[in-house]
């Protein structure tokens, strides 16, 4: 099938609009192609280094909130904006609209009430429900101005290596890893359900060269998400573990596919299980942390208190 800009369009549900109302038929939408890889991100090392101090200098003095809530940084939301005209037909918007439309659809978004999660296509179904398109737009507005994340994880990124970014959402690292450092020649996979964010993150990554492996997780690839690939030299799964169906099978899994030596870059929300945490997420908190304590030497962060709150974690796999 031609990839055209027609064919990479979104279907959306009936009702709703092209701006303040976007009812997103995920199925739908993911089952039509993305746009072909046509942009290169690799820049020499010194320009990647001059970014990451001058990205770090904003963010630390709070000047990227004010340069991007004012639209004097642009290039994320020109990128954003390239998604919303081009895939989902929205109607033009300016940086101002942008985060009025944010707040608007983050108030329509607030749900406390815990979901059922009793199957796959269940799981997959509570992500897709049209506002759930809030979380786009607050990942984009986060990553905007804190482009720098997880930043104890950068000295992870090595020439050749291979890195799994698993309940990806809008890939921060990948995104740090195109901005900071594409000189170095790493092989990525994005990894995530077919939900809102990770179909912003589809759209945008597959015209990247080179270009990063996309696994969308259908429901009956919950349990096998990336398939036969294996010996990753880096996973990250950061704000996943409270979501998932089988969270202790998940980190086994994810420990299997690490290469001797590999490293795991996690953390663990406590939840009470409300929202898009699931009950699962809670009832196996600590036999997951338990696990990945016998099965990882920490490098970053302590499994010493698995009762409380799990900021980031860095493990490197143990010697079998």
């Amino acid at each position: 099938m031609s990839n055209s800009v027609e064919n990479t369009k979104a279907a959306h549900h009936e009702g709703g609009n092209s701006f303040h109302d976007i009812r997103l038929d995920l199925p739908a939408s993911y089952a039509r192609p993305v746009p072909a890889a046509s942009r290169s991100f690799r820049r020499p090392y010194p320009v990647g280094k001059v970014r990451l101090l001058w990205d770090g200098l904003l963010q630390k003095t709070q000047l990227s909130q004010f340069a991007v809530g004012t639209g004097l940084r642009r290039a994320w939301f020109e990128e954003f904006h390239e998604y919303w005209l081009n895939c989902l037909g929205g109607r033009p918007l300016t940086p101002v609209d942008f985060h009025q439309l944010r707040f608007h659809y983050r108030c329509r978004s607030q749900e406390s009430q815990v979901l059922e999660w009793d199957s796959g296509s269940q799981h997959v179904h509570n992500w897709q429900a049209p506002h759930h398109f809030s979380g786009t737009l607050n990942y984009v507005y986060k990553c905007a101005h804190q482009p720098i994340q997880l930043m104890k994880t950068y000295p992870y990124f090595k020439q050749g290596g291979k890195v799994l970014e698993y309940g990806c959402s809008l890939a921060p690292m990948y995104r740090a890893y195109r901005r900071y450092f594409s000189h170095l020649d790493m092989q990525w996979h994005l990894a995530d359900i077919p939900n809102h964010a990770f179909h912003y993150s589809r759209y945008i990554y597959s015209q990247d060269l080179p270009q990063p492996k996309l696994h969308v997780i259908a429901d009956d690839r919950m349990d096998n998400p990336v398939g036969a690939e294996k010996d990753f030299d880096l996973i990250i799964c950061c704000t996943v573990f409270e979501h998932l169906h089988a969270p202790l099978a998940m980190a086994k899994y994810l420990i299997e596919r690490l290469s001797p030596g590999g490293v795991l870059v996690f953390d663990y929300v406590l939840s009470g299980g409300e929202g898009l945490d699931t009950i699962a997420g809670v009832e196996q908190r600590q036999d997951t942390l338990r696990y990945l304590r016998d099965n990882l030497l920490i490098k970053v962060g302590t499994l010493d208190h698995i009762d409380r709150g799990l900021g980031l974690t860095i493990g490197r796999k143990k010697s079998s």
